[in-house]
């Protein structure tokens, strides 16, 4: 007896086993799955991430171009106004010294020294101005040829003495 109990045992024991490797592996393959899918959803999530990252980088990017395009447009104000102070004093004062009898023209180096000047200064800000106005839409016509002429202004102190710029533009300016 003793030795059909034990196979009765053993019989049972592979019962359980058996049942408990029919309940077992469907699970386990059911937990492999979802593993898997989390890993698929946890690698979708990190790349999104990642491009909200390079998008949020490129917005700060974005906001400070347009906060300096702001910048320049306020300082390109500032500049034009004593500008305009600076080139009417000088023609105010070629009429007065007209009026009281003085020849202007003893004093033409100096006055051509003045408007050549604020013409500069002008000419710096009008660039300053192309450069930091907003587009409407994004397919606006432009003249590349006065794009091209502005930076070249802009950059004319970095690049004085130290270089030779030639430039040499296509007839068509679009």
């Amino acid at each position: 007896m003793d030795l059909i109990k034990q196979q009765a045992i053993l019989e049972q024991r592979n019962n359980a086993y058996l049942v408990a490797l029919i309940i077992g592996m469907p699970s386990l393959i059911i937990l492999l799955v979802l593993l898997i899918g989390n890993r698929k959803k946890n690698k979708i999530l990190s790349e999104r991430n990642e491009e909200i990252i390079r998008t949020q980088k490129l917005l700060v990017t974005s906001e400070k171009m347009a906060s300096l395009g702001l910048l320049a447009a306020g300082i390109g104000h500032e500049i034009n106004n004593p500008m305009n102070f600076i080139k009417n004093g000088a023609e105010t004062m070629r009429m007065a010294m007209d009026k009281e009898g003085v020849d202007p023209k003893a004093f033409a180096p100096y006055f051509n020294a003045v408007e050549e000047g604020v013409s500069r200064a002008t000419t710096i800000v009008r660039s300053l101005s192309h450069f930091s106005r907003v587009a409407k839409n994004m397919d606006e016509k432009c003249n590349v040829h006065d794009i091209l002429e502005n930076c070249l202004i802009i950059l004319s102190v970095k690049t004085s003495g130290k270089a030779i710029i030639r430039k040499s533009f296509t007839k068509d300016d679009h």
